[in-house]
């Protein structure tokens, strides 16, 4: 940026999140010096900041992916997010984003693919009684007409082909692990990390950028670590994606952060619209 030239609106500027003692001043890409006049905050510290500030208007702030990157960045990701759609015959996408303890928790991610039924369910019907709940969400295979799902991990580093290696032979272990459970899922779960393999390629480093493409595709994201709910977090204002975690397997501190700052639904006790709507995490 040249002295003096007029500073173009930012994310911080549009949304009054930070006071500038003067405009005119030069960013640097030195971190001492920006630690010296700004505070480091995890991205997800931020924005649950921004979603319990009362002086911030919530209907206002909508902050998107072209609030934080280039234009040509953007129009990257949606030249890549139209070619997966029609790759995937514009299906619904159910992500399973996996970790290191995923295979262990096969269960918690058979849970959740019947908790999506039975949201599903509420949206179609408004209200469920007891007994068509049990009926409905029993017959989880009918799925199978209406979306695809995709098993992505980046539990290894990228940064070398053997480390590449190593997250898609996990993703195949797990998805053998998952269809042993649930046979009706081998005609439409896919290799997610197949379908980003050149994303991956170019961004050995920033594995980011792979994940949050993903997250804008899909209709449900299914987690089962902290990082992986914070990121969920971090990500919601640029998707319109339902996140469901377990909240058996992340921290308590970090279940009553979502529950008093970001609300949440519980699979178990839904049984009316009302109770989910306007909420876009689930916690099993």
């Amino acid at each position: 940026m040249v002295y003096g030239e007029k500073r173009q609106p930012n994310i911080f500027t549009i949304y009054n999140l930070i006071d500038y003692v003067d405009l005119q001043d030069i960013f640097s890409d030195d971190l001492v010096y920006i630690k010296r006049r700004y505070t480091p905050i995890h991205i997800f510290d931020l924005f649950l900041k921004i979603a319990s500030d009362e002086s911030i208007n919530q209907q206002m702030l909508k902050i998107n992916i072209i609030h934080v990157f280039s234009k040509h960045f953007v129009t990257g990701q949606s030249i890549v997010k139209n070619f997966m759609r029609n790759k995937l015959s514009n299906k619904s996408i159910i992500l399973l984003h996996i970790s290191p303890y995923s295979m262990t928790n096969d269960v918690f991610f058979i849970l959740a693919i019947r908790a999506i039924l039975k949201l599903e369910c509420i949206k179609e019907k408004s209200e469920l009684s007891e007994s068509e709940t049990i009926k409905q969400i029993s017959n989880i295979s009918s799925i199978s007409n209406d979306c695809v799902v995709l098993v992505y991990s980046d539990c290894k580093s990228n940064t070398s082909g053997t480390d590449k290696r190593e997250n898609d032979l996990y993703v195949k272990q797990f998805i053998h692990k998952i269809c042993v459970a649930l046979p009706f899922l081998k005609p439409i779960i896919h290799d997610g990390n197949k379908c980003v393999e050149e994303l991956i390629e170019f961004n050995k480093n920033k594995i980011e950028i792979p994940r949050n493409i993903l997250y804008n595709l899909a209709y449900y994201v299914i987690v089962d670590t902290d990082e992986h709910l914070m990121f969920s977090v971090s990500t919601m204002m640029n998707n319109s994606a339902t996140f469901i975690f377990a909240s058996k397997f992340i921290k308590p501190g970090l279940a009553a952060v979502m529950r008093l700052k970001i609300g949440f639904i519980e699979h178990d006790r839904c049984t009316t619209l009302e109770e989910i709507e306007d909420k876009r995490f689930v916690a099993i």
